[in-house]
Parts: structure tokens; C-alpha cells; sequence
């Protein structure tokens, strides 16, 4: 079980390696957190994520739970997860904006009509 000490830690010390396939462990990482803690229950850490000043950690969020509306609560409540998302549209770094704007095609593909 991924705790929430290693979390931390990831979010302080392995966010900060310059190493893109770091960041993608990072990601999944997070995603296995939220999944074992329950993406609801995760929210408030969702969100301290998506506010950090590091943008690895912001990216990691945005891409460690896509396809977000595949993942239990967010299937439920696609408006939850397009809101969060949608706060990092404008977002300073490009990596981050690219990955905001991914997982949005991708929730926007799974709910077409």
C-alpha cells in the first residue's frame, strides 16, 4: 500500500528530477494513492496537488488519473473532474497546459452524443 508518508515524499523529492519517465512513475504513482485511498476521499489531496507550485506535480495529477471519467466517483461526476482540470487551461508551463488540454479531449471524446 502506497502511504501517505511516500506521497509526500514523492511530491517533495521526485517531482523535482528533470527525468520524464520519473515524472510518468510519479503520475501513476498518484493515481494508485487515490485509487487505494478512493478518488473521492482523495479529493482534498487532488486539489492541494493541483494548487502546487511545482508543475511536475500539477502534470502528475492531470495525467496520473486519466482518463479521469474512467476512474470510480469521476465516471459518476464528470463535472467534478472537468472543473478541477479546467483551473490548470491557463496554467504556466506548457507541459501542464498540454496534459490539461489531453485529458479534457479525452473526457470530451467519452461523453459525445
Amino acid at each position: 500500500m502506497l502511504s501517505y508518508e511516500i506521497l509526500i515524499f514523492m511530491r517533495d523529492e521526485v517531482s523535482k528530477d528533470d527525468n520524464w519517465r520519473v515524472q510518468e512513475v510519479l503520475a501513476k504513482a498518484f493515481d494508485e494513492f487515490c485509487k487505494q485511498t478512493g478518488y473521492e476521499k482523495s479529493l482534498p489531496v487532488i486539489d492541494e496537488w493541483l494548487q502546487n507550485s511545482n508543475p511536475n506535480v500539477r502534470r502528475a495529477v492531470t495525467e496520473g488519473l486519466r482518463i479521469w471519467t474512467s476512474r470510480p466517483y469521476f465516471k459518476d461526476n464528470p463535472a467534478e473532474a472537468t472543473k478541477r482540470i479546467a483551473t490548470l487551461k491557463e496554467d504556466s508551463s506548457e507541459y501542464v497546459r498540454k496534459s490539461v488540454g489531453i485529458a479534457l479531449r479525452d473526457i470530451s471524446k467519452k461523453f459525445q452524443s
